[in-house]
């Protein structure tokens, strides 16, 4: 399933916003809405918020609980999911650990899924031994390796762009793509894309 989004923008010197402000300290500072119209042709904050909530809601339409019983799950024994680092292949700097961040989170929500960190769980085994090397904790109590929870199910996703400049517009496309992976049996669950395309002018003076 793939959905888009077109926004034009004109970029002015200055950009007069609506909605509730809050005036912090008499120096400007202002608290504005999270969904705001677009100032630049980047990627916002708003952008990527939308696009989470509209890929999870396609994997929460396409497939459920009960749909993954044909790769050996149940209600009752919901697969584990772990998500691989997202890829950032676009010229800007994105923030990818807070955006798997927010997938996870949105993903907890639909209760379709058992979650794991790798990472996280190497952390967590290797300070529980240090503390109980350093006599911090009781060492018969300490997690053993071996013990964790594997990930049944993978999610993998990337952010990529175009941009294009003719005179004073410039035109970016941005699209996001994440998959859903049954690790048993090597077989692609689930898919979608999301499209977000902006338009800025440049002013003339």
């Amino acid at each position: 399933m793939k959905t888009m989004m077109y926004v034009t923008m004109a970029a002015l010197t200055g950009v007069v916003m609506t909605g509730c402000v809050t005036e912090y300290g008499g120096r400007g500072a202002r608290e504005v809405t999270l969904d705001r119209k677009p100032m630049t042709y980047k990627l916002e904050p708003q952008d990527i918020r939308r696009t989470i909530t509209t890929m999870v809601e396609s994997m929460q339409q396409e497939i459920s609980a009960r749909d993954l019983s044909e790769y050996g799950y149940t209600i009752e024994a919901k697969p584990v999911l772990d998500i691989d680092d997202l890829k950032n292949n676009t010229t800007l700097h994105l923030d990818m650990k807070s955006f798997t961040d927010s997938l996870r989170t949105a993903l907890s929500k639909t209760r379709m899924f058992r979650f794991v960190s790798r990472s996280n769980a190497v952390e967590d085994i290797t300070r529980g031994n240090e503390d109980a090397l350093g006599g911090l904790v009781d060492p018969t109590k300490a997690i053993p390796l071996g013990q964790q929870a594997t990930a049944q199910m993978v999610i993998r996703g990337a952010v990529s762009e175009m941009k294009n400049r003719e005179g004073r517009v410039t035109d970016a496309y941005y699209k996001f793509s994440l998959q859903l992976w049954d690790r048993r049996s090597g077989q692609e669950v689930w898919s979608e894309e999301q499209e977000i395309r902006k338009e800025s002018v440049r002013p003339i003076f």
